[in-house]
């Protein structure tokens, strides 16, 4: 007799999930539907307005795009772009002028230190070789004395 309360209880409690979605169902259905009929009621009373409504905006816009004087505003903008562009060469060629001048300066020091350094180098060779020499001549006197 237990197992029969619990198939009653379970049951019972399924039932009424099912009760309750199929409740949520219909109400879905009957919001859905009342949506499209308020739509469509206000599409048709206020349609004609609406269309009117674009109607005038768009005559509105063309007219205003008759209305402005495009040719001359491109042309202010072309010139103001031109004297932007004129100012940012110079400045451009001021900065390049500037970075040269920099370069052949500092071309011209290390060009300055790599002579110093080659002498110096030069120097040092010169005198190793001279002490090489002097040292394979005393060699060979030892050599011949023998």
């Amino acid at each position: 007799m237990q197992n029969v309360w619990r198939g009653l209880a379970i049951g019972a409690f399924v039932g009424a999930i099912i009760g309750i979605l199929l409740d949520l169902a219909n109400k879905t259905k009957v919001a859905v539907s009342d949506g499209y009929q308020n739509t469509k009621i206000a599409v048709r009373d206020h349609g004609p307005e609406a269309a009117a409504a674009i109607k005038s905006f768009a005559a509105h816009a063309a007219e205003q795009v008759r209305d402005a004087d495009l040719p001359s505003k491109v042309k202010d903008v072309a010139s103001e772009v031109a004297s932007k562009a004129s100012d940012f060469a110079e400045v451009a060629a001021e900065k390049g002028k500037a970075a040269a001048d920099v370069a052949v300066e500092k071309g011209r020091a290390a060009a300055d230190v790599a002579a110093e350094k080659g002498k110096a180098a030069a120097d040092v060779a010169v005198e190793k070789s001279q002490a090489a020499a002097d040292l394979a001549a005393d060699k060979a006197k030892d050599l011949r004395n023998r």
